[in-house]
């Protein structure tokens, strides 16, 4: 009676320490997973921007997930031009954001509202930030 207890224990333990191992690598396995099912969509749909961001997305969780987990995919190859045309069209959408931000501020400092001017000053520098972030990484980009 105590082997057969002794054994179902450690078959237990030993059963549960496999599980704990697997579900670091299943976070990483589901993660890709999802994105490869709004990538088929995407490329189903002809939306090209997305499917590139998609793609890029894929290879971030291979690359933190450990590049040792994968192998090779020959269809995940990236078209830069795509992505830089999307970072480009992000740029400009976010530097008439700025400009709008910019506006409000200027009615907040008319308006003489320390509130209402703090508020619009913060939206401002967001926006300033994403910009940058998007200036930064487009300036990667053409660096490779």
């Amino acid at each position: 009676m105590k082997k057969r207890f002794i054994v179902v224990l450690f078959s237990t333990l030993f059963s549960l320490s496999n599980i704990s191992f697997a579900q670091s690598d299943y976070g990483c396995k589901k993660k890709e997973n999802n994105l490869q099912i709004q990538l088929r969509y995407a490329e189903q749909h002809g939306n090209v921007q997305r499917a590139e961001n998609l793609k890029r997305a894929i290879l971030n969780v291979r690359e933190y997930c450990g590049k040792k987990n994968y192998i090779e995919d020959q269809d995940l190859k990236l078209n830069d031009e795509v992505y830089r045309q999307n970072l480009t069209e992000k740029i400009a959408k976010q530097q008439s954001k700025i400009a709008e931000a910019e506006a409000e501020l200027e009615k907040a400092k008319i308006s003489g509202k320390p509130k209402k001017i703090r508020e619009k000053t913060e939206k401002v520098q967001e926006r300033q930030q994403k910009l940058e972030d998007y200036q930064q990484e487009l300036k990667s980009l053409l660096d490779q």
